[in-house]
């Protein structure tokens, strides 16, 4: 596609043609949902404006420049806001020229590959700027210009400038080519070329595909942020050499739990694992019989009663005492006199136990084998309590804990065995010495993960992929 001025004017009358009015806006609506979601369009008028007809009949008049910025947002990696609702609060900050400003930043950052500032007043602070150097009437051809640029690139850094003196000497021939009552069409015109020649790269994983089939099986729901979220996860954790063969089960706590309350199995996608090597098809909710926590997507799950999650994991079947590793994220820094992050305990409780504590009366904990003696479990000072904490075992040598990605204790020795059946599982969020619930992890949670021995590198990888998926699902990690 051409950026001709002359070219683009003979190509948007056509849009003209068939377009009018708000027309405009839900056209434009649909194609940046089709960059936010990675979804494919057609370049003609007649079919952007049947499935923009829809969006008419819902969003208002009013809201749909709010409504753009909001998905723009989203697309850069912002998410300032999630519905027309709370585009709401953008209108009341947004207006007139500022509206365009800020809608220039978002292209100019999606042009350049860049992510911008979370927060509505860099934002702000940023359309300012422009506002200074780029006269009102020139804001949408300007912006013409910065899609122009990303029509004609195949992505990345495209070496074209954002300062405002060069967008408006960009923008002069546009300026005297284009009539302004062809910018709307033209602007569409770019958008649809866009999304036609280079449409978003959508992360893809199959054990993540196959993650989300099991949590609407289990009558949940994954979106489609949330699965982004999860394949970059996996991902990260794939581009380490051995390190996805050492992680036999883990579960992100994420995706929707519409029937969240009593029941075995009543928490939708929160208790389908991501990875499942070992253990039982879903976390089996130890308390069935109660709504015994409370879970939102965006903060993490958390017990309010006598519960936890059973994996279906005999210990020592699937895995070597000097070979094994448990970690829990904990998304709330409380202290409490009695806080078991998990484990579980056989017949000999002392020697073969696997046991995690997290801040509990000002120390955390991790057990694997026995704790006889002091020098057997690893044991420190806590006055965080939030973060990664996992444990591990990668040979006879020691125990070692770590908080966020660095050693936090080291046991001196190492003793004793995995628990065996029949006492059960290994649990989640919930300690049991042969088979009688003992410690609780009453903390909001985000994830856990079970599997053979890590090393440090390991570890920091997974506490890195671990961290960036709360982040991306706007829980707090830290």
């Amino acid at each position: 596609m051409s950026c001709d001025p002359q070219e683009l004017l003979s190509d948007a009358k056509c849009f003209q043609c068939n377009l009018d009015g708000i027309l405009f806006d839900a056209v434009e609506v649909v194609l940046l949902c089709a960059i936010r979601d990675g979804t494919s369009v057609e370049c003609d008028s007649n079919w952007l404006i049947s499935q923009a007809a829809c969006l008419l009949c819902t969003i208002p008049v009013g809201a749909f420049a709010a409504v753009k910025l909001s998905i723009l947002c989203e697309i850069n990696g912002c998410d300032l806001v999630e519905s027309i609702a709370d585009s709401s609060c953008l209108d009341c900050r947004l207006g007139g020229a500022m509206n365009d400003a800020v809608d220039l930043v978002l292209w100019c950052a999606i042009r350049d590959g860049e992510t911008i500032n979370t927060n509505i007043d860099a934002l702000l602070e940023q359309a300012r700027c422009l506002l200074c150097v780029i006269p009102l009437g020139m804001l949408s051809l300007v912006k013409l210009k910065v899609m122009c640029d990303i029509a004609n690139s195949a992505g990345g850094d495209f070496g074209i400038s954002c300062d405002p003196q060069t967008l408006l000497s960009n923008s002069a021939e546009i300026l005297s080519r284009v009539p302004p009552g062809l910018i709307p069409e033209t602007k569409i015109l770019l958008l649809s070329q866009i999304m036609v020649a280079h449409p978003p790269v959508v992360c893809s994983d199959a054990e993540v595909d196959d993650w989300v089939t099991r949590a609407v099986a289990n009558t949940g729901n994954v979106s489609a942020a949330t699965k982004e979220a999860a394949c970059q996860f996996i991902t990260a954790i794939k581009a380490v050499s051995g390190l996805r063969a050492k992680i036999k089960r883990l579960n992100l706590f994420a995706g929707d739990d519409y029937v969240h309350g009593a029941g075995l199995h009543n928490f939708g996608a929160v208790q389908v694992p991501l990875i499942k090597d070992v253990g039982s098809l879903l976390d089996d909710n130890l308390h069935s019989d109660t709504i015994s926590s409370t879970y939102a997507e965006n903060v993490g799950i958390r017990l309010t009663t006598a519960n936890g999650f059973d994996t279906g994991i005999d210990a020592s079947v699937s895995f070597s005492v000097n070979d094994f590793h448990y970690g829990i994220y904990s998304l709330e820094a409380n202290a409490q006199a009695a806080n078991g992050s998990g484990g579980i305990s056989s017949s000999d409780p002392v020697n073969h136990t696997v046991w995690m504590k997290i801040r509990s009366g000002g120390t955390s904990q991790g057990v694997i084998g026995s704790f006889a003696s002091a020098n057997n479990y690893a044991n420190g000072v806590d006055a965080s309590g939030k973060g990664l904490y996992l444990m591990t075992r990668a040979s006879a040598a020691n125990v070692q804990l770590y908080r966020e990605g660095v050693i936090f204790a080291t046991s001196v020795n190492t003793a004793g065995a995995l628990p065996t059946a029949p006492s059960g599982g290994l649990k989640i969020l919930q300690l049991q010495n042969q088979g009688v619930p003992q410690d609780l992890m009453i903390k909001t949670c985000g994830g856990y993960t079970i599997g053979t021995g890590l090393l440090a590198a390991d570890q920091l990888a997974l506490y890195n992929a671990f961290r960036a998926f709360q982040v991306a699902l706007g829980r707090n990690p830290l």
